[in-house]
């Protein structure tokens, strides 16, 4: 099958797309020179996905939080051994991660690409389960499950989501639960892959120094030898999230020796064409301007000592939801939160400094082109894009055309003090929101 070629003009890339089988997607991005080739087979599946509707019926389907992780450890577990041990063998590095929206297999290589591709093509789409080795998968997650609760960094993050959101599962634990996992079966696991690993509902995505036309023809060859029925792409069923807050501060106490925070505010819903991806865009420099690393703002606290070199900021988008993060190691976390709102309300009275929006504009221009070196960065980014119904080559194009006035009229409209959260971990014997 041949592939539509796509010239990306601002960049000097060439996109190769087409669809083989029963409707799998196949992207590659040639790297000519590169010796690395990195290939990625990727499904729309993630851990928000626990109500869906079912492609045969129609009928709403609830699945327990955690099985798009739990599913992705399995996939690597054969009764003729690890997958690990033959990509080990043919020299690669083989991996998996599991998002809020997606799963994603993938493999680096140098040499043999093909036979490594044969082989992901292959135990992706080979399921295999037994009661034993999904009881024996439980105990492992539950172990993992409990190192994560001890984590305070993952505690402090699904607290804030949990204090953000009322009623969208990224509140909810990416590795679920013990509870939720130890209801999973071999036979969900078998429904849940019929239904999201069909091929309608996936991506491979190759980039290296690799003949678009071969790959193509690999994975179409793939799809023919296992005839697959053509079944329409599995429907999400996410609740409805209104702009209200489940609470607008949370606190925990852990064994930490200072405390961690994180400030944020909930933006809502972002659609899934261009206007989505703009106004990812303005979101992300609007951060950038507010909390960056370059203002005045962020010198001030950081001499202060309300915030260290442990500290992030940024733009946080899933199906259905999006909300700026800003967190770190402070000590004084009431101080960290009141700086937020008081910066929050500062832009939102006076506006955005212009040069600080240019600065900010040509930094995430860069930042761009740097994912354009690393076929890992560039795969990676392409799919998250992709999976959220944008096009990850038009943000070049729509970095040079936004403006300060734009982003004004983006941050007045979308980014409302009332609806901003704290959330803290506390060492057990801090004052309650009090200074160390």
């Amino acid at each position: 099958m041949e592939a539509q070629v796509r010239e990306v003009r601002s960049v000097g890339d060439r996109v190769y797309e087409t669809r083989v089988g029963p409707g799998l997607e196949v992207v590659v991005i040639p790297r000519p020179g590169y010796r690395k080739k990195y290939a990625t087979y990727a499904t729309r599946y993630g851990s928000i996905d626990q109500v869906f509707a079912d492609p045969e019926t129609g009928e709403p389907v609830r699945v327990p939080a955690g099985v798009a992780h739990f599913l992705e450890h399995k996939m690597f577990d054969k009764p003729d051994g690890s997958v690990l041990e033959r990509f080990a063998r043919l020299g690669a590095s083989v991996n998996a991660y599991t998002g809020q929206y997606y799963t994603v297999y993938l493999f680096s290589v140098v040499e043999p690409f093909e036979e490594c591709l044969e082989l992901l093509l292959d135990y992706v789409q080979d399921p295999q389960f037994s009661p034993e080795s999904v009881r024996k998968e439980q105990g492992i997650i539950g172990q993992e499950i409990a190192t994560a609760y001890d984590h305070p960094g993952h505690r402090l993050y699904y607290d804030f989501l949990g204090a953000m959101y009322r009623e969208h599962p990224v509140r909810d634990w990416i590795l679920g639960s013990p509870e939720s996992i130890a209801t999973i079966t071999p036979e969900l696991l078998y429904r849940i892959h019929r239904t999201f690993y069909h091929p309608a509902n996936m991506t491979v995505c190759v980039v290296g120094d690799v003949q678009p036309e071969r790959v193509v023809e690999m994975v179409a060859r793939d799809m023919e030898g296992r005839r697959l029925p053509p079944q329409p792409r599995p429907r999400r069923l996410l609740p409805e999230e209104g702009p209200d807050l489940a609470r607008p501060r949370v606190e925990r106490r852990m064994s930490v020796s200072r405390p961690y925070v994180q400030w944020g505010v909930k933006l809502g819903a972002l659609p899934e064409d261009e206007r989505g991806l703009r106004a990812s865009v303005l979101a992300d420099l609007v951060a950038e301007c507010l909390f960056g690393r370059l203002t005045g703002w962020y010198e001030d606290l950081y001499r202060r000592h309300i915030i260290t070199d442990r500290y992030w900021y940024g733009l946080e988008v899933v199906p259905g939801a999006s909300h700026w993060e800003v967190g770190g190691e402070t000590a004084d976390p009431e101080a960290f939160g009141d700086a937020c709102d008081r910066r929050l309300g500062q832009a939102l009275s006076d506006g955005l400094d212009p040069a600080l929006f240019e600065a900010a504009r040509r930094k995430a221009l860069g930042q761009v082109l740097a994912v354009l070196d690393s076929p890992e960065e560039l795969a990676h980014a392409f799919l998250t894009d992709r999976f959220l119904g944008w096009e990850f080559y038009r943000r070049p194009d729509i970095l040079a055309s936004v403006t300060v006035e734009e982003a004004d009229a983006w941050l007045r409209e979308h980014a409302d003090p009332r609806r901003a959260v704290r959330a803290a971990v506390l060492p057990q014997g801090l004052p309650q929101g009090g200074k160390g």
